[in-house]
């Protein structure tokens, strides 16, 4: 009975009609039971509010794969997702008692696909490099000094500080070229 409450649903059709991609749905239930226990690990126990959350990713990145054909999506994004608004909710919960109530039925307002968005750029750009790059950016985004970096990738401090600045680099490059290719076909569809 206990997995009969855990499954999870989502529509096939969004909230404007459109069909969503049979292919995100079958990745977000792959990723569903990683989500459903990360959600335990957080105290975060209404499984009904991260059946919502999963749909409503999914559904916006449906629209967004509509846009962005070549975007490939696989069940971390799902997971990365899910832990993000985790985390909001969880910071949100603590603050639950100084809203007022219509603020907390209020609709998910854009930010929220905004935020996705970005997620997904960035599990784009992280899939254009290889792994130890990957750890070491994320290492240092989350603060970690840089002997620790240089110690877990068993390199040297100053190979990981060049290193990194030359991934920033290659990032940044990647997400310029991907910022002027959609202008670019606009300006060819106006003229």
């Amino acid at each position: 009975m206990k997995e009969k409450e855990n499954e999870l649903w989502i529509s096939p059709i969004d909230k404007h009609g459109d069909p969503v991609d049979a292919t995100l749905i079958e990745t977000a239930r792959q990723a569903w039971p990683v989500v459903i226990a990360i959600s335990r690990q957080r105290r975060v126990y209404d499984v009904g509010w991260l059946r919502e959350t999963m749909e409503n990713i999914v559904h916006a990145t449906s629209r967004r794969i509509r846009k962005d054909r070549h975007i490939t999506i696989n069940t971390g994004y799902f997971v990365t997702s899910c832990k993000n608004e985790m985390k909001r909710y969880a910071t949100e919960e603590a603050d639950v008692d100084l809203r007022p109530f219509e603020e907390l039925d209020s609709p998910i307002d854009s930010s929220w696909e905004e935020r996705l968005h970005r997620d997904l750029i960035i599990d784009e750009l992280l899939a254009r490099i290889d792994q130890k790059h990957i750890d070491l950016v994320l290492l240092r985004l989350k603060g970690e000094h840089w002997k620790f970096i240089a110690r877990t990738l068993g390199i040297s401090v100053g190979s990981a500080r060049v290193q990194y600045c030359k991934t920033l680099k290659l990032l940044r490059e990647i997400a310029n070229n991907q910022d002027s290719r959609p202008k670019s076909k606009q300006k060819s569809q106006n003229a």
